[in-house]
C-alpha cells in the first residue's frame, strides 16, 4: 500500500465529517438541507448555563435565557433561568493590555458548567491571539463568552452576538 493510499484510507470523507444529515430540497435537487437533530447535536449537552461577571447590568440580559431557548428549540436546548455570577480567574487578566484573554474565560466557565453548554457574559474588554479585541469566542461543543464592552448596552445586539457564538458552539 502506497503512502497516498494510506492517507486516502485514513482521511474522513465529507459525509463522515458532516455534522448534519443531508437531504435534498424538493424544489432544488442540488440544495442540501441540514437537520439540527443529527450526530453532533445528539452527543452534546442539551442544557445551557449562563454566567455573568458581577458588574454586568442584569436589565440588559433579563430575557436572554428565554430568547436563546426560543432560538434553539429545534435542537431542544434548555437554558437555565438563573444567570449565575462567575468571577473571571486572575490568570485570564492580561495586565499589560488591560484586557481579559477570551479563551481562558471560556475554559473557566466550561469547568463551572460541568456537563452543560456555557455562556459567560463579560463586561470588560477581551482579546484572543492576534486580535486586538473580540466580541466573543466559542469553543465547539463546550461553550462561549461574549464581552459587552463594545456592544453599546444594546440588548438586541447582545442577543445576536450570543446566538452567533452559541451557533459556533453547535458547529453551525
Amino acid at each position: 500500500m502506497s503512502l497516498i493510499d494510506k492517507i486516502s484510507d485514513d482521511t474522513p470523507t465529507l459525509e463522515e465529517e458532516a455534522p448534519f444529515e443531508t437531504s435534498t430540497d424538493a424544489n432544488n435537487a442540488d440544495s442540501p438541507k441540514k437537520s439540527l437533530s443529527e450526530p453532533i447535536f445528539q452527543q452534546m449537552p442539551r442544557t445551557c448555563q449562563i454566567f455573568r461577571q458581577s458588574k454586568v447590568n442584569t436589565n440588559l440580559i433579563a430575557d436572554l435565557p428565554k430568547r436563546i431557548e426560543e432560538c434553539f428549540t429545534q435542537i431542544g436546548l434548555k437554558v437555565s433561568d438563573e444567570i449565575k455570577v462567575l468571577v473571571p480567574p486572575i490568570s485570564a487578566w492580561d495586565k499589560s493590555r488591560g484586557q481579559y484573554i477570551a479563551d481562558k474565560i471560556v475554559e473557566n466557565a466550561c469547568k463551572q458548567a460541568s456537563d452543560k453548554i456555557c455562556l459567560h457574559l463579560l463586561e470588560d474588554d477581551a482579546y484572543d491571539g492576534i486580535w486586538n479585541f473580540v466580541f466573543g469566542v466559542a469553543h465547539r461543543s463546550q461553550g462561549c463568552m461574549v464581552t459587552l464592552y463594545r456592544l453599546n448596552n444594546d440588548p438586541d445586539l447582545i442577543y445576536k452576538i450570543c446566538i452567533s457564538l452559541l451557533g459556533h458552539v453547535f458547529g453551525l
